[in-house]
């Protein structure tokens, strides 16, 4: 019996020897490469996936395997791990989240599934990698032609007369709208119309023409050439006036004393009308007709009682200068245009 039992642990010993033997010879030893993390991995196991679960390796869908995961285990076996990042697809207002390995921009539409046609933009273009931004923008680009009628503007012919003041229009005969057939070619850039180019034109029906006259407009052109339109002008009797108590009936102190008629100071450049020929406020320029210099711009802000009709009172601030001006013959425009207020010199110069 003795000799049994010993029999049966020395055949126990041997069969264990033998396991251990073969299963030394049956295991493989693998390299995987993920990142800058190496696994060396010694393994009884044929699937892949199985190994990456003992190390705890964790892959996304989109990560990708060389070879590949239905590859069988083979010692001295290289596994190499790439794994996805995500990429920003902005089409429109729509941004899409994509992961991938690829780098080229045609590659990762593609494996995207979006499609890119020929009129299409995109940014980078199809044949460049990736910037750092991982972004991708696709422009969406489609051509339509459409037929429409539109309205066409009548010309308008308009001829000067001295029949009319100035800037005073008047229609002789009134034009009438045409229509027209076109061809339009509208570019539409992710659904916003970006262009629209005319392939075709042609009338349905002729436009009329407008015909009006208009008053021929009046400049006084000054020395420095600079125009300025004026309404009419006179040749009035030109007299002048200060704030002396016989020029304007008050002393210093009176609440009236070197006031206007509007309210305004007296001041060199203001003069007195009668407001029957000259309406107040108007704008003006009085020219001398002898050798004295033309009083220049001025602003009918005044009035007296011994200006009426055909009379002009010019506002002088010396005494003296005022009593020696007498009586003149002066032009006076009546302006149309605005003048700069700092023009206003009368003979204060």
């Amino acid at each position: 019996m003795g000799n049994y039992y010993r029999n049966v642990v020395i055949i126990g010993l041997i069969i264990s020897l033998g396991i251990i033997v073969a299963t030394g010879l049956l295991k493989k030893e693998i390299v995987i490469l993920d990142g800058e993390q190496i696994y060396h991995v010694k393994t009884l196991k044929k699937d892949m996936d199985k190994v990456f679960a003992s190390c705890g390796i964790k892959l996304l869908e989109s990560d990708k395997v060389a070879p590949s995961r239905e590859t069988s285990l083979v010692d001295g076996m290289e596994i190499q791990v790439v794994r996805s990042f995500p990429v920003r697809i902005v089409i429109g207002d729509e941004v899409l989240e994509h992961h991938t390995t690829l780098l080229r921009v045609s590659a990762i539409l593609e494996e995207a599934g979006i499609a890119v046609d020929t009129l299409d933009k995109v940014y980078p273009s199809l044949e460049q990698v990736i910037k750092g931004d991982r972004k991708i923008e696709l422009v969406k680009v489609e051509r339509k032609i459409v037929d429409q009628l539109t309205p066409v503007a009548y010309n308008v012919e308009m001829q000067r007369t001295e029949q009319l003041k100035s800037g005073v229009a008047q229609v002789k005969a009134e034009g009438e709208y045409g229509t027209a057939t076109e061809q339009v070619e509208i570019l539409v850039e992710n659904g916003v119309i970006t262009s629209q180019k005319i392939n075709d034109f042609e009338y349905a029906t002729l436009p009329t023409t407008t015909r009006l006259q208009k008053g021929k407009e009046k400049f006084l052109v000054m020395s420095d050439g600079t125009p300025y339109r004026y309404l009419k002008v006179m040749d009035m009797t030109s007299t002048a006036y200060d704030l002396s108590y016989a020029s304007c009936g008050k002393y210093p102190g009176h609440p009236q004393y070197g006031i206007t008629y509007l309210g305004t100071q007296a001041r060199p450049g203001v003069v007195a009308v009668d407001p029957g020929t000259i309406a107040l406020r108007s704008k003006l320029y009085v020219e001398s007709l002898d050798r004295m210099p033309d009083y220049g711009f001025s602003l009918a802000e005044d009035t007296g009682s011994a200006i009426n009709s055909n009379r002009i009172d010019l506002f002088i601030n010396d005494n003296a200068q005022a009593m020696r001006y007498g009586i003149r013959r002066v032009r006076v425009y009546v302006l149309e245009d605005a003048f700069d207020d700092t023009l206003m010199v009368g003979y204060s110069r």
